[in-house]
C-alpha cells in the first residue's frame, strides 16, 4: 500500500546509518587510552610491565597506526562481509558476543515494553473515563512521581527492596523467552518493571489528557445520543483516536527505553548488550563498541519505520503516499 513511502524511508535509513557509522568511528577513536594497552595488559597480568616493542607490533596487527581513513573502510568492508572482529574483552568474536548478549537485552526490553504498553493503556483510559475521583488522582499522582525517579535510582530501590525483605538476588544463568518461557519470566520481570515504570508514568499522563480532548469531541456526544453504551463509546470510538499521538510516544519512549537498558542490565547484573558496553569501554574494545552502538542504531532507524507505517492503520485519514 505504501511501497514508495517505505522505499523512500529505507533509502533515508541506509544513509542515516551510513552517518552513524562515521560518528560512532570518531567517538570511539577519541576515548582516551588504548586498545592495544588493555590486550597486554591482559596477557601479561594487571600492574606487570608492558614490552613496548610488542606493544607497538600488536598495534600494527590491528591496523591502529593506519590512517583513520582506512581503518574506517577496513571496519564497514569487513562489516558488510560479517566480519565484525574480536571482542577483545573475552576474547571472542564480536559475531557471537552480540547474538548472546542481544537475546538477554530484547527480552528485558519486550517485557518491559509490555508493561509500558497495558498499563498505560488502562490506567491512563480509567483516569480519563474517572475524571476528578479518587481513581484518577491516585493515577496521577504514581504518575509524576515515577516521572521524577530516573531510572537508575527505581532500579536500585527495586532490588533493594526484593533483597532486604524478599531475600531476592540477581539471577546467574539466564532463560530464554522461546525455550523455557516461565524461567524466563521469573529471572526478567523485576529488571522489566524497573525499566518500564519510568517510561510507563510518561506515557500513562499523555493517555488521560489525550483521552480526555477525544471525550469532549462532537462525535462522541453524538454516539451516546445514540443511545450508545458508554463502554462502547470510550473503546471502541474514543481509544481508538487517540492511538495516533500516543503511537509516537511509545516509539519514543521505546527508543528511550534502549538507552536505559544499559543502567538496568548493570544493577541487575544481566550479561546484555548494555552491561557489554560499559565493560567493554573499560579495555577501549573498538570491534564491540563499534558493533553493539551499530546495533542500537539498526534499532532505532526500525523502530521509526515501524511507527510511521503504523499511522495509516491506526488512524485512516493518514496517507503516507
Amino acid at each position: 500500500m505504501y511501497r514508495n513511502y517505505v522505499v523512500r524511508r529505507l533509502i533515508t535509513g541506509v544513509f542515516l546509518l551510513f552517518g552513524v557509522t562515521i560518528v560512532v568511528f570518531m567517538l570511539v577513536r577519541v576515548i582516551p587510552g588504548d586498545p592495544a594497552v588493555g590486550i597486554m595488559s591482559q596477557r601479561v597480568g594487571e600492574g606487570r610491565p608492558i614490552d613496548l616493542v610488542r606493544l607497538e607490533q600488536l598495534r600494527e596487527e590491528l591496523g591502529l597506526n593506519r590512517p583513520l581513513t582506512a581503518q574506517y573502510a577496513t571496519w564497514i568492508w569487513s562489516t558488510l562481509r560479517g566480519d565484525l572482529g574480536k571482542a577483545i574483552t573475552w576474547n571472542r568474536p564480536v559475531a557471537q558476543e552480540i547474538p548472546r548478549r542481544f537475546a538477554r537485552t530484547a527480552q528485558v526490553a519486550l517485557m518491559g515494553l509490555a508493561f509500558i504498553l497495558v498499563t498505560s493503556t488502562v490506567f491512563g483510559t480509567l483516569a480519563a473515563v474517572r475524571q476528578g475521583t479518587f481513581l484518577d488522582n491516585a493515577v496521577r499522582l504514581v504518575a509524576v512521581g515515577g516521572m521524577a525517579l530516573p531510572t537508575f535510582l527505581i532500579g536500585t530501590l527495586v532490588i533493594l527492596i526484593l533483597v532486604l525483605i524478599f531475600d531476592w538476588f540477581p539471577p546467574f544463568g539466564y532463560a530464554t523467552l522461546w525455550s523455557e518461557p516461565w524461567t524466563a519470566f521469573k529471572q526478567f520481570i523485576w529488571p522489566a518493571l524497573a525499566l518500564g515504570f519510568y517510561f510507563g508514568a510518561a506515557l500513562t499522563r499523555l493517555v488521560r489528557n489525550t483521552m480526555l480532548e477525544v471525550l469532549r469531541e462532537d462525535y462522541v456526544r453524538t454516539a451516546r445520543a445514540k443511545g450508545l453504551t458508554e463502554r462502547v463509546v470510550t473503546y471502541r470510538h474514543a481509544l481508538r483516536n487517540t492511538m495516533a499521538p500516543n503511537l509516537t510516544m511509545f516509539s519514543l519512549l521505546s527508543i528511550e527505553l534502549l538507552g536505559g537498558s544499559v543502567i538496568i542490565e548493570n544493577i541487575f547484573n544481566i550479561n546484555g548488550l548494555g552491561s557489554g558496553l560499559v565493560e567493554a569501554l573499560e579495555y577501549r574494545d573498538y570491534a564491540y563498541i563499534q558493533a553493539s552502538v551499530m546495533v542500537f542504531g539498526v534499532l532505532v532507524v526500525g523502530i521509526n519505520l515501524f511507527t510511521d507505517l503504523l499511522y495509516g492503520f491506526v488512524d485512516p485519514r493518514i496517507r503516507l503516499e
